[in-house]
């Protein structure tokens, strides 16, 4: 069995497949897609004038920040282009913004998809392009175990992560990869459980459940961490 990671040119095809299936209610969705609000909703004062979201996916991140923030400038990048959803075509590892351009960034659900090189590649352009005290906000899974995600194919005979992810996060993961950065806050959490039980997840948050209760994993899925560079 040969082990096989997911290239830019797979991830661009994975995803122009993914879009044609995206008609009517029933259509496949970008994590983006469910999300966008909770995450805005967590992160809402700490967003700038200028607001970048890169591996923006279908644009939902965006569109809904347009729709609330009608005064902020907000550009949204991923490797498939959709310029009909204001996203255009970009790479966080080469970002075709000047120094210093960004009070906000946004960074959600993408970490996890880059090799080794093009994470370090990553950290850097999104240090570059944010000004300092800027801040940066980060989602991924949280401590996933990426062997129990691998699928093979018996065509093939290559085994890989069912949607391509290739590294694995959490707090102090993301510490040691930001050197220019302060964690302000962390949260882990289940975006998806927040926008499917708003009422049942608000219930759970106000109850200040003690460390000691050990919840199901299922309330740990996600990490949501925003940062602000010092350097």
């Amino acid at each position: 069995m040969k082990n096989n990671y997911w290239t830019k040119k797979d991830i661009k095809k994975f995803h122009k497949k993914l879009l044609k299936t995206r008609k009517g209610e029933d259509a496949r969705k970008y994590a983006g897609d469910v999300t966008a609000k909770v995450i805005i909703n967590i992160s809402k004062k700490y967003l700038g004038k200028s607001i970048l979201d890169v591996g923006s996916g279908s644009g939902a991140l965006i569109l809904n920040l347009k729709k609330k923030y009608i005064n902020k400038n907000i550009t949204g990048i991923d490797l498939l282009g959709q310029p009909e959803n204001n996203v255009i075509e970009g790479d966080v590892t080469n970002l075709k913004f000047n120094k210093e351009e960004f009070d906000t960034i946004f960074c959600t659900e993408v970490l996890e998809h880059l090799n080794n090189l093009d994470l370090k590649k990553a950290v850097k352009e999104i240090s570059r392009v944010l000004v300092k005290k800027g801040i940066l906000i980060i989602t991924t899974p949280y401590n996933e175990k990426l062997k129990e995600n691998i699928v093979f194919c018996p065509e093939c005979h290559y085994s890989f992560h069912r949607v391509g992810h290739q590294q694995t996060f959490n707090e102090k993961r993301i510490k040691d990869l930001f050197l220019d950065f302060n964690i302000i806050r962390v949260h882990v959490l289940n975006l998806g459980f927040i926008v499917k039980y708003p009422i049942m997840a608000r219930l759970l948050y106000f109850l200040k459940i003690p460390k000691f209760i050990k919840m199901p994993k299922l309330f740990y899925k996600n990490m949501l961490i925003i940062l602000q560079k010092v350097k």
